[in-house]
């Protein structure tokens, strides 16, 4: 496994879309760890769904566990409910 950084945007409780300039293939297994607000870091399965090129692609999480899938699902309700003056 070679680590790549990457950016993250749109992450939800299905996938996200990643910024990343190392071209992967549409359909190859990623293993992406990801630093959630609240909650520390977690480790995800991807596949890769589409390629955006000069930008990165779109992946949607395969075979989560319950307990990181309930981790995932409070962060994002959470973010989706806090107003801009909560920092």
């Amino acid at each position: 496994m070679l680590p790549v950084a990457i950016r993250i945007h749109d992450l939800s409780i299905g996938g996200c879309l990643i910024q990343c300039f190392h071209e992967e293939p549409v359909g190859r297994r990623v293993k992406i760890a990801v630093e959630l607000p609240y909650e520390g870091w977690v480790t995800l399965d991807g596949e890769i769904l589409y390629a955006r090129p000069d930008y990165g692609y779109a992946v949607k999480w395969v075979d989560v566990p319950a307990d990181i899938h309930a981790t995932l699902e409070r962060v994002i309700n959470h973010l989706l409910t806090k107003s801009p003056t909560d920092e």
